[in-house]
């Protein structure tokens, strides 16, 4: 579950709570030492086309990883997950996952181009490798981003210093984007006291139906999730929507693809 503990430049650091990313985006787009694999010209475009944006980081409770959302001031804001290579590892299982990383970005670039509305997976910008990471945190493990845009429908005009200041006094406010599972614990709490209704159950019998869907194909394509939870699935509001509208949930937004893997191949 991720949630939201500050504002910070985009940077490559693991936010803990509480601490803000300083890292400069022009270093992050054009330093001598960043590499990436697969589409690196299209994410280094993005950061040189937009400048540098603000981030929202939220460290992820289960796992550790932490996401970002970085909104540029001329748009195409980006998600971002990271995918952690333990640095105890061998120097063979360090290889092994690397390539089955740069595997998954091909997979997931061939997958998502032109499919959103068939598989309901964010569009793949491209595979990141953040070579600076493991050398500002000395021993620390080195690390993958994987990059999506956001969908068009979505809503993200809104500041997050504002969003904070509409939960705190409202208690009706729907954040954007919100998981599945806030949204689940935010109908158990507010039951019936809430002004804003829970999704109609046509609504949940469609998003039943795109996610069934959407993992029957990726397991007809031989390809396994391997970290699908309620804090994997998110929504975002329709452009211009009130704060305490509900998004459509029969668009999910699925994430959390870093730990996927090919049907045949056993876990690191």
């Amino acid at each position: 579950m991720s949630r939201v503990v500050g504002l910070g430049h985009l940077g490559a650091a693991q936010a803990q709570p509480g601490e803000f990313d300083q890292v400069d985006a022009a270093q992050q787009a054009g330093g001598p030492d960043q590499r990436a694999t697969g589409s690196r010209g299209e994410f280094a475009d993005t950061l040189e086309e937009h400048g540098k944006g603000e981030v929202v980081v939220g460290p992820d409770n289960f796992t550790g990883e932490a996401r970002a959302i970085p909104g540029y001031p001329l748009g195409c804001p980006v998600w971002i997950e990271w995918r952690y290579i333990p640095s105890s590892l061998s120097e063979t299982a360090v290889e092994n996952l690397t390539e089955r990383v740069q595997f998954l970005g091909n997979i997931l670039k061939t997958t998502s181009d032109g499919h959103e509305a068939v598989f309901w997976i964010p569009k793949f910008v491209g595979l990141y490798e953040d070579l600076q990471h493991a050398k500002r945190l000395s021993g620390q493990d080195s690390r993958w981003g994987f990059l999506y845009t956001v969908p068009e429908i979505a809503d993200y005009d809104l500041d997050p210093v504002l969003d904070m200041d509409f939960r705190q006094h409202d208690p009706d406010f729907v954040p954007n984007p919100i998981s599945l599972r806030d949204m689940m614990n935010r109908d158990t709490r507010l039951k019936r006291s809430s002004k804003t209704p829970p999704p109609e159950p046509g609504d949940r019998v469609k998003l039943a139906i795109a996610l069934t869907g959407t993992f029957a194909q990726l397991h007809a394509a031989g390809w396994l999730h391997k970290g699908l939870t309620s804090d994997r699935i998110w929504f975002f509001r329709r452009k211009n929507a009130p704060p305490r509208e509900l998004p459509d949930i029969s668009r999910p937004f699925i994430t959390g693809f870093d730990l996927s893997r090919p049907q045949a191949t056993s876990s690191l």
